[in-house]
């Protein structure tokens, strides 16, 4: 087209030429864009032109916006092919990955549950060297220097717990030796012996033997009682009939397991401090059956005590710096040897008596036991 708008030249239909000239000349006056959509013969078009001078002269292009779209088309359908198969291949790579590093996080969880809990932890067999393997090592590695250091402590406190009970076990009271052994000596210089002396050097006899016997081994309460009477038998050879001991022993209980010197220092107890002053003392010793565990009971009538007097105790019995023998013994061997029970419970009431009681596991003791009657 010339300057003024005239068709020089065309390819393809002609009959157009006047809207394109009047869409040149709106686009023109609008701005000078040399590019516009128009409306020619019917049809959307892209219109563009390029201006020469020398001499004056346009060339002037049009599309059709389907000729456009259709070769856009042919362009974005590879591109649109590849986009989702790159976007697919993403989404999978990610969903695997994820799902691994998940399934590695359960993995690492169930590993420390185990540690924690004890168990064995096994190693997983992985075909990846990557930063998982490294956690896996770092866990085993823990593990292992856990369960070490959890068996020499259990180590340490189970030497720690045998020597004390061991030690606690041979404390015996030297009193009571002395005493029985003076009171021997003062009887045998009356030169009268009806067969009461002989009697009592024989269960002191059988008491030290009771008493020096392995603390580890475990016997019967019917062999507890069978001590505990022979250790009375002396006691009344000291007192006289000063006192009188009442048994309450349920039948199903006497083959249970208990240790040595169980109810010898809360009698000893109750003769030395409850029963001093009285004319006559009345004590009961009381083992039945409750549930899974076997409660024994001491209970006498003598002096009792103010509340003070049985804070004061307790305060002593619990004290681990405590170096007393009897009650404080007996409750720590206790603890010792059944941590989940409590121990000695004790009420008092003053002047009216004294309750000593404690509970252990039932358990039908399974040892025979070498001690003669």
């Amino acid at each position: 087209m010339d300057s003024e708008g005239s068709l020089l030249a065309a390819a393809g239909r002609t009959d157009a030429a006047d809207d394109v000239q009047a869409a040149m000349a709106r686009s023109i006056a609008q701005g000078g864009e040399r590019e516009t959509w128009a409306r020619l013969g019917g049809r959307d078009c892209l219109l563009s032109w390029q201006p020469y001078s020398a001499p004056d002269f346009y060339i002037v292009a049009t599309v059709d916006r389907s000729m456009i779209m259709e070769g856009l088309g042919e362009r974005l359908a590879p591109l649109l092919v590849m986009t989702v198969v790159v976007l697919a291949a993403i989404i999978f790579l990610a969903y695997t990955n994820t799902r691994r590093s998940f399934d590695e996080i359960d993995l690492m969880l169930k590993m420390f549950e185990d540690a924690e809990a004890g168990h064995t932890i096994e190693r997983p067999r992985r075909k990846v060297n990557d930063e998982y393997d490294v956690i896996m090592n770092n866990i085993l590695m823990m593990f292992l220097n856990n369960t070490y250091l959890n068996i020499q402590l259990k180590e340490k406190q189970y030497r720690q717990q045998n020597a004390e009970l061991t030690a606690l076990q041979l404390q015996i009271n030297p009193h009571f030796l002395y005493n029985t052994l003076q009171t021997l000596d003062m009887e045998a210089r009356k030169l009268n012996d009806d067969g009461r002396i002989s009697a009592v050097v024989g269960y002191v006899s059988d008491i030290l033997k009771y008493c020096l016997t392995n603390p580890q081994k475990s016997v019967t309460l019917r062999e507890e009682l069978d001590y505990l009477k022979k250790y009375v038998e002396v006691q009344h050879y000291r007192f006289g009939d000063r006192f009188i001991i009442y048994y309450e022993v349920e039948d199903e209980v006497l083959d249970s397991e208990v240790f040595r010197m169980m109810l010898q220092p809360v009698v000893e107890n109750s003769l030395l401090h409850a029963l001093r002053g009285n004319t006559r003392g009345y004590m009961k010793v009381r083992a039945r059956r409750i549930g899974d565990c076997v409660d024994i009971r001491i209970i006498d009538n003598g002096d009792g005590m103010t509340r003070e007097e049985l804070l004061a105790l307790r305060r002593r019995i619990t004290d681990r710096n405590s170096r007393s023998i009897g009650l404080t013994n007996l409750d720590r061997r206790l603890r010792l040897r059944y941590p989940g029970m409590n121990g000695l419970r004790i009420c008092s009431i003053k002047n009216f008596g004294t309750s000593v009681s404690f509970q252990i596991p039932y358990k039908k003791c399974t040892q025979n036991s070498t001690e003669t009657g």
